[in-house]
């Protein structure tokens, strides 16, 4: 039932060195019993640009949320709609059953 964040990222991209930090932190303030795991996909070789091509990430930062092997969201972030995303996290953090969010 844990919920698995995914970054897909490039060490030289400016929106996600404003972006990586504010993850970090979020994973580190997470209840280590919540669940929720945090990772980050450098999209640069060629084993992450696989994965990102295979989930569909056709810009950078992109955070997806998973849960069982189900992505439940998937976007490309600017730090403006970081509080939305955060929001829609603890949603899926508290009901995982049936949310949509649009942010």
């Amino acid at each position: 039932d844990a919920l698995m964040v995914v970054e897909y990222m490039q060490p030289r991209c400016v929106a996600c060195k404003a972006l990586g930090p504010k993850l970090d932190k979020l994973a580190r303030s997470r209840n280590p019993d919540s669940g929720t795991r945090f990772f980050a996909v450098n999209a640069l070789p060629a084993m992450g640009r696989a994965l990102a091509d295979e989930n569909d990430v056709e810009a950078l930062p992109t955070v997806a949320v998973y849960k069982d092997g189900e992505k439940l969201l998937q976007r490309t972030l600017a730090v403006k709609e970081w509080p939305d995303f955060v929001r829609a996290l603890e949603e899926f953090e508290h009901d995982t059953e049936s949310q949509e969010f649009g942010i």
